[in-house]
């Protein structure tokens, strides 16, 4: 298994998201040109801005901004989603960072790269813009680097720069504890720090993943989420019932039907019986899952 489903998700929502970038700011440079002077008829809108220039340098601002929120939103998603049945990391170590987190990003995120021991530079890069977030959306916030990742930044500027195309972090501090305007390379990088953190991190849960544990959670829990597919299962025989868990797995886990790790699992779950999915506790759908949010006020 090369990834987990929460990881999918968040590269299902954010994995393009430098190109969007991109791709957005392509436009506006046109207009800040004056290459382009009316709003195309097809958007039916009104454009009539006193100044196109420095409307084009706000909205670019405001683009380079939002994604930064929203990368943050995406390991939100990202980091929720593991810790939620059937959970796909588990641990009393992983358990106490969960619990005393609560819904903060920030603990979630440093808490899991402290136990997962995630690349020193990624780990401060993804402080940065969580910091910086926080510093930007939460009026009363005053978020500052921790001096461990700041001394990082400094000392391993070169690494940076060779991970983050040519990435000079010296600035990356001040703008974090103040909110302040990122440029288009900080930007960039700091997405692409998001990315290398959310790799890293499923690496190390699919490496510490219990597949026999998983496996029967998530069935028993896809059983108790559908009576009607309870009633089919327990009332198939066993080829009919190898082949629903082969689905269901398969679908879940993203690897071929035939794998070792199905195969393994149809052996195991063939064997559950009703007063097993009795005993199992709750789970959440997949499509509820997949639709997961950020908890209503995390940082």
């Amino acid at each position: 298994m090369k990834a987990t489903k929460p990881r999918k998700v968040f590269k299902k929502s954010f994995g393009q998201a430098n190109h969007f970038i991109i791709t957005a700011l392509v436009g506006l440079n046109a207009i800040e040109r004056g290459d382009l002077k009316d709003v195309p008829e097809e958007l039916h809108t009104s454009w009539s801005p006193k100044d196109p220039q420095q409307s084009a340098r706000r909205a670019r601002r405001f683009v380079l901004n939002t994604a930064l929120m929203s990368a943050v939103d995406a390991i939100d998603v990202y980091l929720t989603m593991l810790w939620r049945s059937p959970k796909w990391i588990s641990g009393d170590d992983v358990e106490g960072m969960y619990s005393s987190a609560g819904r903060s990003v920030y603990n979630k995120a440093m808490g899991l790269s402290s136990i997962l021991q995630i690349q020193d530079t990624t780990r401060a890069m993804v402080e940065v813009i969580i910091t910086w977030r926080n510093n930007v959306t939460h009026e009363l916030a005053n978020n500052t680097l921790s001096p461990s990742s700041a001394r990082i930044l400094k000392d391993k500027s070169s690494e940076c720069g060779v991970h983050f195309c040519g990435l000079n972090p010296s600035a990356l501090e001040e703008k974090a504890n103040a909110g302040s305007d990122l440029t288009f390379k900080e930007t960039t990088s700091l997405i692409r720090a998001t990315h290398l953190f959310v790799e890293e991190v499923d690496s190390r849960v699919i490496q510490r993943l219990s597949m026999e544990a998983f496996s029967k959670t998530l069935f028993i829990g896809r059983l108790n989420g559908s009576p009607d597919l309870k009633k089919r299962y327990f009332g198939a025989n066993q080829e009919r019932q190898a082949k629903i868990i082969r689905n269901i797995l398969q679908a879940e886990l993203g690897v071929a039907s035939e794998s070792t790790i199905i195969s393994s699992a149809v052996a195991q779950l063939g064997m559950i019986t009703v007063n097993d999915c009795e005993q199992e506790d709750g789970y959440l759908s997949p499509k509820a899952a997949q639709g997961a949010a950020p908890d209503e006020v995390s940082s």
